[in-house]
């Protein structure tokens, strides 16, 4: 039998690996062995590139190694981790952790004139970086939802012929953004 490949008891546990608002997976290996660990793959479970780390020479230890994933898609049914050790003698021994979704976000809220009556129709626009995103508009209560964003920092501003608005937003989203509320001048 080859390698301890820990879960709460050293290394990463399979339920803190990836972070839910940002996508990013970390884990830490404290993978054992008699023999010594000489390397550990991990499968990050998106198809992408593994994770791998060889140790070459005695006493062939990977214990603290760091791997690390920014995951570029959301997955409802969740991407499935497999960690894999192996032994000087190639022998192996996998711990796979159970699904993680990795959820869209949204950002909502509300476009209201001065007089607090709702704005309808109004454009609001959703920036990440100088590259729009989305473009929606309000319905007839002023609200307004832009929904499958990835995790990131967007910018959020909403134009109406005839009204001006001072509110911009810039929200750090994952988790989702509620409550992005627009009041006009006028």
């Amino acid at each position: 039998m080859c390698c301890t490949v820990p879960g709460a008891s050293g290394g990463t546990d399979c339920a803190s690996i990836i972070n839910p608002n940002t996508w990013v997976g970390t884990l830490v290996d404290n993978s054992t062995d008699n023999n010594g660990v000489k390397q550990v793959t991990v499968n990050w479970g998106d198809g992408g590139t593994m994770g791998n780390a060889v140790d070459t020479t005695a006493p062939y230890t990977l214990i603290g190694t760091v791997f690390t994933r920014t995951y570029l898609n959301a997955s409802v049914a969740g991407v499935t981790i497999k960690q894999t050790a192996y032994d000087t003698k190639g022998q192996s021994n996998v711990r796979t952790c159970p699904p993680v979704p990795l959820n869209y976000f949204t950002i909502s809220g509300n476009v209201r004139r001065l007089s607090n009556a709702p704005v309808a129709s109004a454009t609001v626009t959703i920036k990440k970086g100088a590259t729009t995103v989305r473009t929606v508009y309000t319905n007839s209560l002023g609200n307004y939802t832009v929904t499958n964003l990835k995790p990131g920092t967007y910018n959020v501003t909403v134009v109406k012929a005839g009204l001006t608005f001072a509110q911009v937003y810039n929200p750090v989203v994952g988790p989702s953004a509620a409550g992005l509320n627009f009041q006009s001048a006028q």
